[in-house]
């Protein structure tokens, strides 16, 4: 489990490293932590979808005499747009790879169907509870 986790977060280094580079902000050991650091106290702080808003303000901060604020706000910008779309089409085109088109169709179907009929019981039951109440 270590392997891949540590995989992952290398990765994350990386692509941080790569949006420096892309916007032509210094790309050191300081600076990628600096932002890696940033992004990870912001999210315990988000409070909208992505933490957008929250990300960009931490991001500011932490690049505070490294680059000016327009720059750190396009930088900031770009990789979650870039990161959040990267994100969701893997979470689209990974199920349809696994599960096959007509197999993630029959999964959704399913589940569908199962979460109405759990709805339905759970609806009888709070039926009977409340005409046990008044009785």
């Amino acid at each position: 489990m270590f392997l891949p986790e540590f995989i992952a977060w290398v990765s994350s280094l990386c692509i941080v490293g790569i949006f420096l580079a892309a916007y032509a902000i210094p790309v050191t050991f300081h600076t990628v932590m600096t932002v890696v650091g940033s992004n990870s106290i912001s999210n315990t702080l988000s409070l909208t979808p992505s933490g957008a808003g929250v990300n960009q303000a931490f991001n500011l901060g932490a690049l505070h005499g490294i680059t000016d604020s327009a720059t750190a706000a396009a930088y900031s910008v770009a990789q979650q747009l870039v990161t959040t779309a990267w994100s969701l089409l893997f979470a689209i085109v990974l199920p349809v790879w696994v599960f096959g088109r007509s197999g993630g169709k029959e999964l959704v179907t399913e589940s569908y169907a199962e979460a109405k009929a759990r709805a339905a019981e759970q609806k009888v039951a709070r039926e009977a509870r409340k005409a046990g109440k008044r009785a």
